[in-house]
């Protein structure tokens, strides 16, 4: 109902501004601007809203222009793209999902929704020391299970040991490894195809 009120005593303020003046006795009325560009549907509305009592509208404030501009921010050896928002802008870290991306800007202090490009130098100090403390043997080694965090090459670096450890050992996932096809049990008959293709190669060439 306000909402059809304000509509129409937009259309009528703006019809009465295009009207003729009338030659009534009285203070002379405000001139009324001919051409369209002039007018001001915001002005048009903020009058509407005085003649129905209505509070006036909150406006959010606009955030300041990015001197980055397009470029992508780096972090930790790390390139994010400058159009996301800070919480998915950290999950193109290797080893960062959303939890550890929550935390990350909760200890920078900073606005999970704001757009990476608007980050400015302090943030991103900050971000690299959040990350690099929740990263040490000291905070891991205090944390529970679920807290314990790594990320970058220190996390691809283990996630090699580990892979190497199962072929040394000769078990089945490590040759599976080995061998690049799939460890847990998928069908290989329409999947995992450019691997058998190239072990028929290799056992061609031996």
């Amino acid at each position: 109902m306000i909402g059809r009120l304000i509509r129409r005593g937009a259309t009528l303020a703006a019809a009465a501004r295009r009207a003729p003046l009338s030659s009534s006795a009285g203070p002379a009325p405000a001139p009324v601007l001919g051409n369209a560009e002039a007018f001001d549907p915001l002005a048009e509305l903020a009058g509407v809203r005085r003649i129905l009592k209505l509070p006036a509208a909150t406006l959010k404030p606009a955030r300041p222009a990015s001197a980055r501009g397009s470029a992508p921010v780096r972090l930790e050896g790390f390139s994010i793209p400058p159009q996301r928002g800070a919480l998915r802008g950290l999950t193109t870290i290797f080893g960062v999902g959303k939890f550890q991306a929550s935390r990350l800007c909760a200890k920078a202090y900073l606005s999970e929704s704001l757009q990476v490009a608007q980050w400015t130098n302090a943030d991103i100090e900050r971000l690299t020391a959040a990350l690099q403390q929740m990263s040490s043997d000291e905070a891991n080694a205090a944390a529970p299970a679920y807290l314990r965090f790594e990320y970058g090459a220190r996390l691809r670096r283990r996630y090699g040991d580990d892979i190497q450890k199962l072929k040394s050992a000769g078990t089945y996932r490590g040759q599976r490894h080995t061998r690049g096809l799939p460890l847990r049990g998928q069908r290989t008959k329409s999947n995992a195809r450019t691997s058998r293709r190239r072990q028929r190669y290799d056992v061609t060439a031996q």
